[in-house]
């Protein structure tokens, strides 16, 4: 996990997977990277604004999908 504090009100968090197992079905092997970014910014002492990317990629999905799927999602968060 990555997380840096750019100014007292920029923050960004990120963390990386990567799984790669053998699948006897396809005789080989299988590989996924799953990474997430966030960008937390500090509107009050309570209040932030964060946006999030998130991605997967898989080279042989086990369902016959694409390979590459994300996401990117805004939202705020409030701290009691």
């Amino acid at each position: 996990m990555y997380i840096a504090t750019i100014k007292e009100y920029l923050r960004i968090d990120g963390i990386a997977y990567y799984q790669a197992g053998y699948d006897s079905d396809i005789n080989g092997f299988r590989h996924r990277l799953n990474f997430t970014v966030a960008f937390n910014v500090k509107l009050t002492g309570k209040l932030n604004l964060r946006t999030s990317f998130d991605c997967q990629y898989e080279n042989r999905p086990v369902i016959p999908i694409t390979k590459f799927i994300y996401s990117l999602s805004n939202g705020l968060t409030y701290s009691f």
